[in-house]
């Protein structure tokens, strides 16, 4: 299942407005928004005031049931903090009821779009899993 809430943003002319991001996708659920990120429309605001387009840099998180995927995505610019982001998600899935599934599946950490949809891609051309790190 996708989660999608509703932001309060301000835009670089000063608007403040609403807009629905996700905080997690579930891409075997909803096949388009995998689409979506390889064509960097997910997470992409428009201001009503001016018109600018932009990409909302927050963490989310990545559910591709069919390849075993299940990715935490962090803004690039939280690479410094991987440590401690991956101790974080180990606490929280101890915390989760039934999580016996859950912690046996490798939840990765990637920072940034652009390398998500480099990771993708390469999935998308068949590249074996150990080279796209």
């Amino acid at each position: 299942m996708s989660i999608e809430r509703e932001y309060t943003l301000t835009c670089s002319c000063g608007r403040m407005f609403h807009a629905d991001l996700y905080d997690s996708v579930n891409v075997t659920a909803e096949p388009e928004l995998r689409a979506s990120i390889l064509a960097r429309n997910l997470n992409v605001v428009e201001c009503p005031r001016c018109h600018r387009q932009a990409y909302v840099d927050k963490p989310f998180l990545y559910h591709d049931m069919e390849r075993e995927l299940l990715l935490y995505i962090y803004p690039a610019a939280c690479a410094p903090q991987e440590a401690g982001l991956r101790a974080e998600i180990s606490r929280c899935v101890r915390r989760i009821p039934h999580q016996a599934a859950l912690q046996r599946k490798k939840i990765d950490v990637v920072f940034g779009m652009d390398r998500l949809v480099a990771l993708l891609s390469a999935q998308d051309a068949g590249t074996p899993r150990a080279e796209r790190n």
